[in-house]
């Protein structure tokens, strides 16, 4: 039976959730899993609901699912809208610095992950507060189970155009993040066999263009 797994991203409109969910949906096609995503732009207004589902298996999957095995909340109204999507054995991961989660709407057996954001980011310089969702992957890399320097690699093809002080400073979030996960959580069990097969990441709309 084919591994796979459904991640959810919530969090608020100029949070990063499109650039979090590329970078993930890219690291995934690069370990030779096959994906399929759900954006959902709920509000284009800065600070309105956005969400992102994102389907990662080692088989064609061709829906987005209908639960979650991991959320990452970047704001209390991600929480509230979505913790109870999660089955247990899953886990939310959150700016622990930021907000608290109401156990009431946690399912039984879900594991909490929260970050420290300011402790974890001391020492590299001035963090922009949409930063917040890199040390969210860099922690979700590592309950997941996949390979960090994919993930750094892509970040320096991201940023490069905006030179080295910022690609450090991301890669530096996104390590901090999966440094403290590491130390603090177990990883959830997760027997991927990653073909390493890099794989296209298209929109529909390039598809149908």
């Amino acid at each position: 039976m084919a591994t796979e797994i459904t991640i959810g991203i919530a969090g608020a409109a100029g949070d990063g959730l499109d650039r979090t969910g590329d970078t993930l949906a890219r690291t995934a096609a690069r370990l030779g899993l096959h994906l399929y995503t759900y954006n959902s732009y709920q509000s284009l207004i800065r600070g309105g609901h956005t969400w992102l589902r994102l389907r990662l298996s080692e088989e064609k999957v061709d829906n987005h699912g209908d639960h979650l095995n991991v959320l990452v909340a970047l704001n209390q109204d991600g929480i509230e809208r979505h913790a109870r999507e999660v089955e247990p054995g899953g886990a939310i991961v959150y700016n622990g610095a930021r907000f608290a989660v109401d156990p009431v709407l946690v399912p039984e057996g879900v594991a909490l992950v929260p970050l420290p954001l300011p402790e974890l980011t001391a020492g590299l310089g001035k963090i922009q507060p949409v930063m917040q969702n890199t040390a969210a992957l860099g922690a979700l890399l590592h309950l997941v189970g996949f390979d960090l320097e994919v993930t750094a690699e892509i970040l320096h093809e991201t940023f490069k155009k905006k030179g080295q002080e910022i690609i450090d400073q991301n890669i530096g979030v996104l390590r901090a993040g999966h440094k403290h996960a590491a130390a603090k959580f177990p990883a959830l069990p997760y027997p991927w066999k990653f073909s390493r097969k890099r794989r296209p990441v298209v929109t529909g709309n390039h598809m149908i263009a």
